[in-house]
């Protein structure tokens, strides 16, 4: 037994570094598919003032540097977007977005990192195409603005308070309770996404844990359906729903439990933001009518942040609609309530 056992790990052994000599010797140059790609990232709406297109560039599967994701916030449709940390912006791209019709040269902006322009009105229901040209490539994509807003009905706000028990003791949870509700658009395929934020004022302590001083800053909270934090229950697709109604109900808009820590021991060294009762609170409520290509965007990118912490979860691609590149381009049509509740 302890000779074929011997004779077994010298075949494994033998056949590891073997597959390790061979990857090494892979002339890469033969497989154009594992070569730097373009990534492109864009979002476009009749709401915006600007457009912003965001240029990098890939990192290849088989490449010396070690791929590693990071989400970041997009202002432009208030969710997380994924990118390569680390990732090289191309500066020196050539930018175009067209309607058909006339086209714009996007310029690169060196202190945001992104190619931009406000001279060129996106409009709903046409359809645009951005193309971008580097590293020896030329990558593009199109998107059609979805010509309908969907109106916000019933809408109602009332104020929330709560006292919960936890591990660490009693929980506090205020702000307000939102219900509202819109109409799908019927005999259309659509793909809907809720967002809300309330914006006040609180005062955060600065400066040492011995000689705090408080400042007056601007703080925001987010609108939370069902109390899914996963983001997944903002969006909405009208398969069953055609021609329906969209209900909201009870979807808690809160002030933030934030801390400012000035050392290691939470009790000790931590120090609760106190929120100014009196001061000015602003909510603003939007429903957004969206393309498919930036649903299928957000669904996959939820689900490859779910597995990829798992090594024992089979590969969960994200999903992209540039051509002979990587990456998203796609429109949104909003309708936007703001309020001040005070």
């Amino acid at each position: 037994m302890r000779f074929i056992y011997f004779i077994i790990s010298v075949v494994l052994s033998t056949t590891l570094v073997s597959c390790e000599t061979i990857v090494d010797e892979i002339d890469l140059s033969q497989f154009p598919e594992l070569k730097e790609k373009i990534v492109v990232t864009s979002f476009i709406s009749p709401n915006d003032d600007s457009v912003i297109v965001r240029v990098s560039r890939s990192v290849p599967i088989l490449s010396n540097i070690k791929q590693q994701f990071v989400t970041i916030y997009n202002e432009n449709i208030q969710d997380s977007i994924m990118i390569l940390k680390d990732s090289k912006i191309i500066e020196d791209a050539k930018v175009v977005l067209s309607d058909g019709q006339s086209s714009t040269i996007l310029k690169f902006d060196p202190t945001r990192f992104y190619y931009s322009t406000s001279n060129f009105k996106i409009i709903a229901g046409k359809t645009y195409k951005l193309t971008v040209e580097a590293l020896s490539q030329t990558v593009e994509a199109t998107t059609t603005v979805p010509i309908h807003k969907t109106p916000i009905e019933k809408l109602s706000i009332e104020k929330y308070f709560e006292v919960t028990n936890s591990f660490f003791g009693k929980d506090t949870a205020q702000g307000f309770t939102l219900n509202f509700e819109w109409k799908d658009i019927a005999d259309v395929n659509n793909y809907y996404k809720v967002w809300g934020e309330l914006k006040y004022q609180s005062e955060v302590p600065t400066g040492k844990r011995d000689s705090l001083v408080y400042k007056i800053r601007t703080s925001y909270g987010y609108l939370d359906l069902n109390n899914d934090f996963s983001g997944d229950s903002r969006y909405f697709v009208d398969l069953a729903k055609d021609g329906q109604y969209f209900k909201v109900l009870n979807a808690r808009l809160l002030f933030r439990d934030s801390f400012s820590c000035f050392g290691n021991n939470f009790d000790r060294d931590c120090f609760p933001h106190r929120i100014i009762e009196n001061s000015a609170q602003n909510f603003t409520i939007e429903v957004s009518n969206i393309t498919k290509e930036l649903y299928e965007y957000q669904k996959s990118l939820r689900n490859f942040n779910r597995t990829a912490d798992n090594p024992f979860a089979e590969p969960s691609p994200v999903y992209s609609n540039i051509k002979n590149g990587l990456g998203i381009f796609a429109a949104f049509n909003s309708t936007v309530i703001k309020e001040n509740l005070k």
